[in-house]
């Protein structure tokens, strides 16, 4: 919606096991409509990335799915991410874990939750206690998802997994 022909800049984002993975473009016309056809054999999760604001619009998929994505170009990841309405198959679900991502990121419990040049300077001990105690934040956001928005269990399970994703990550 209120696309201008410059303010969205989409890449999909797709790893299927035992397939490389797809990083494309994605063309979008004048009047800000854009598809995508790709074969699956298992359900998994993608990701539209715009390049303009940096936000990650995340979806699952199951083979023979067709998922409508509307949302409004903006200029904060936050914002876009509050106008995205899923419709099609997985609707219920992918719209469950949207709301599930702005709240990761009105927390700031994704990838900028610890200031990586101070944090990996830490000894080990001491980085492992400040990672355990952004980990038991997630869980608590988590937890209050799940209270407050009673989604369905393939909500609940990627919201899990997607919770804790960055505490491994910078564990890694």
């Amino acid at each position: 919606k209120n696309y201008n022909g410059e303010n969205a800049k989409l890449y999909l984002n797709i790893s299927q096991p035992g397939s490389k993975d797809i990083r494309e473009p994605i063309s979008i016309d004048k009047n800000g409509i854009f598809k995508y056809t790709f074969s699956t054999y298992i359900p998994l999760d993608a990701m539209l990335l715009d390049k303009k604001t940096f936000a990650n619009i995340n979806f699952i998929y199951h083979p023979g799915d067709i998922i409508h994505i509307d949302f409004e170009a903006e200029e904060k990841p936050i914002s876009l991410l509050k106008t995205i309405v899923f419709s099609g198959d997985g609707f219920q679900a992918n719209n469950e874990i949207t709301r599930f991502q702005i709240l990761r990121e009105q927390y700031n419990l994704g990838y900028g939750m610890i200031k990586q040049n101070d944090t990996y300077k830490m000894s080990m001990d001491s980085f492992v206690v400040e990672m355990s105690k952004a980990k038991e934040k997630q869980i608590a956001l988590f937890n209050k998802f799940i209270i407050e928005n009673n989604p369905t269990q393939e909500a609940k399970n990627w919201s899990l997994l997607y919770a804790t994703e960055t505490y491994y990550y910078f564990l890694d």
